[in-house]
């Protein structure tokens, strides 16, 4: 393979096949962490190497042509949209195509959301605002990893001025290590108190950055730092021999392979990161590249031909493989080892095809013309991304059972799991809130005031409010305070959803205080392996003199959403009525616990899995052709099912 053009990007110049070594530990590392996470549990570190490569790379470029006199800010950013942009938008395109065919218009106006980020450079906003990147979600956004990439392009947007200003003035080292202070600051403070923002915000980030970028400018300034190393360490300082330079070298390189393979197999997702732990690879990074082409570690492992080559293609392997794999994830859920790794091979084939027949091509193309078509295809994949999210993924699409199937879905990303029939955003709480608003609790008034009934849980107690509202009609007035993975156990704690006791604190206390007839507790009770500890929320209604306590069990889950099972058939035949749902037995147990803890405490115990499930399956639709879908996503039950349901099991139990 020829050299690619990025990687002489070196204060001096010279191109060094290490750099390309080094790039490909740092993609491997990241692509096994996301094939497994446990085959590689620090895997995700890779990113922070690049990070630093970057910014070595970056600033040797910038500060060659700064002291040739020949920097100019439009040839720079014309290089990185050259560099950037090929294999970017034919990945966003790839996407874009894949999942028009396969994804739920939710999840296509989601993907379209995720596209336009991706091609305007702000997808670590976007999942700043959405997401975890350790979080149990991750597997449904196929342009995740593009966050490492916003974040390198907000850098390269802002620090061509800030070198070229510092360039002018007698101060240059002390200005660049003291941004990095303060960004690693803000980083080590964040990372214990909001760890969604130290991840992903550029200013939590730059000190990674900005360390390539002041051994970039060591180099420049005072050529091998092995020698500058040893003038800094030795008694009296002055100048070393030439084995003693080869050994700093190797010590260097040596000590720098070292704590990036500690922080691929120390580090956890239940690390505080980055913070002081991202120490272990940026530190590491630096101290590889410093020790230069001529260590034994460089010139021996980075610069083998073979790892070498795949650093080449690191850039196009990074784009295609976490797609390829949350495709596959997203429509074959329980997908084999065997096809994974098949994926895997497809994104390197992918890789070594996007960087020897485009890449290169777009390299060696000469003129403005292929920076502006660049540009405009970027500008049309933003648009295009925009018009998904306008038109909500297009749920018109496909025939009458197409889109029935579709409608269900798209109310389904309605603030998940709020029925429509609910005041939205007031009574489903989904994030930080730590109250609910006086509308979801206010008590029926008047002389001879209707039934009280409080719903009180998770998304799953709030999909049964239609049922409810069906067979109780105007004789009852329904309180809900439901909060999104928070099940009704006083005291629950879940590290991600902090807020679950202060809210569950709170329903008990507005129950104590207005005193309903009925309260109606439910919850994905397999999600919580507390479960059997909703007999203190019993024990705590019974001591307060509520009349009637209902606790309602399991429904079906199923191992993806209900509607893609129901177009996966419709694709080989007809839509059934009834399928299977995942992990049936342990809902039995579950329920079989949850029934037991119903009769100590005096509570009522519904079981919805006996109205929903005989043994040719669980009821997915009340007619053939889609019609009345009961589930919605993997669980939550649509009004329909909903209705189905409370008709059957709950009247008897709940009609005043």
């Amino acid at each position: 393979m020829s050299r690619p053009r990025d990687s002489s990007g070196t204060p001096h110049g010279e191109y060094r096949p290490d750099i390309d070594g080094l790039r490909a530990v740092a993609v491997l590392a990241v692509v096994a962490y996301h094939t497994k996470a446990w085959v590689l549990p620090g895997g995700f570190v890779g990113v922070d190497v690049f990070f630093v490569i970057s910014g070595f790379l970056i600033s040797g470029i910038i500060l060659q042509r700064l002291q040739k006199g020949t920097f100019s800010i439009a040839d720079f950013y014309a290089r990185r949209i050259r560099r950037i942009f090929p294999a970017l938008s034919l990945v966003l395109v790839t996407c874009l195509a894949v999942g028009w065919f396969v994804l739920l218009p939710g999840e296509l106006a989601d993907l379209g959301g995720d596209v336009a980020a991706g091609a305007g450079f702000v997808s670590n906003i976007r999942f700043w605002t959405q997401t975890n990147y350790f979080g149990p979600d991750v597997d449904a956004k196929p342009l995740l990893h593009l966050w490492s990439l916003g974040i390198e392009e907000q850098y390269y947007l802002l620090w061509p001025f800030v070198l070229a200003f510092l360039w002018r003035g007698s101060h240059r080292v002390a200005p660049m290590v003291g941004l990095m202070v303060v960004s690693f600051v803000i980083s080590l403070t964040l990372s214990f108190t909001d760890a969604r923002s130290a991840f992903y915000l550029p200013v939590t980030r730059l000190w990674e950055l900005l360390l390539g970028s002041l051994v970039a400018y060591a180099v420049f300034a005072h050529g091998d730092p092995a020698r500058l190393v040893l003038r800094l360490t030795t008694r009296g300082g002055g100048d070393a021999d030439a084995m003693r330079i080869a050994h700093t070298r190797d010590a260097m390189a040596w000590i720098g392979l070292s704590l990036i393979a500690l922080a691929l197999a120390l580090l956890r997702t239940t690390s505080v990161f980055p913070g002081a732990w991202a120490l272990l690879p940026t530190v590491g990074t630096a101290l590889l590249i410093s020790a230069g082409p001529k260590a034994w570690v460089n010139r021996t492992i980075l610069s083998h031909p073979a790892v070498v080559g795949i650093g080449l293609i690191s850039y196009p392997l990074y784009l295609w493989h976490w797609p390829v794999l949350a495709l596959i994830r997203i429509h074959y859920p329980d997908v084999s080892y065997v096809a994974k790794g098949g994926a895997l091979l497809g994104a390197f084939v992918a890789a070594y095809l996007t960087y020897r027949l485009l890449e290169r091509w777009v390299r060696h193309t000469i003129g403005t013309r292929i920076v502006v078509a660049l540009c405009t295809v970027q500008a049309m994949l933003l648009a295009a991304g925009l018009v998904l999210v306008w038109k909500a993924g297009f749920p018109a699409r496909g025939d009458a059972v197409h889109r029935r199937i579709y409608a269900v879905d798209i109310h389904a990303t309605d603030a998940d799991a709020t029925p429509s029939d609910t005041i939205a955003g007031l009574c489903m709480i989904m994030w930080d809130e730590r109250a609910f608003d006086p509308r979801c609790y206010t008590p029926p008034s008047g002389a001879n005031p209707p039934q009280h009934v409080v719903l009180w849980g998770d998304s799953f107690a709030a999909h049964w409010r239609p049922g409810l509202k069906r067979i109780l009609g105007d004789s009852t007035t329904i309180s809900q305070m439901t909060s999104a993975g928070c099940a009704p156990i006083l005291d629950y704690v879940e590290a991600a959803r902090p807020n679950c006791a202060v809210l569950n604190r709170f329903a008990l206390a507005r129950i104590a205080e207005r005193m309903p007839d009925v309260v109606v507790l439910s919850g994905r009770w397999s999600s919580y392996p507390a479960h059997p500890q909703v007999s203190k929320t019993l024990d705590a209604l019974k001591a307060l003199g509520i009349p009637r306590v209902i606790l309602i069990g399991s429904s079906a889950q199923y191992h993806q959403p209900v509607p893609r099972l129901l177009l996966m058939a419709l694709s080989s035949g007809a839509a059934p009525t009834r399928m299977h749902p995942h992990m049936m037995p342990k809902l039995r147990e579950v329920d079989s616990t949850l029934r037991a803890v119903a009769a100590r405490g005096g509570a009522s115990f519904i079981a919805p899995l006996d109205a929903q499930c005989t043994a040719l399956g669980c009821l997915v639709a009340l007619d053939t052709g889609a019609v009345g879908i009961t589930t919605r996503d993997d669980g939550h039950l649509t009004p329909a099912g909903a209705i189905h349901i409370a008709e059957r099991l709950f009247t008897p139990v709940l009609r005043p």
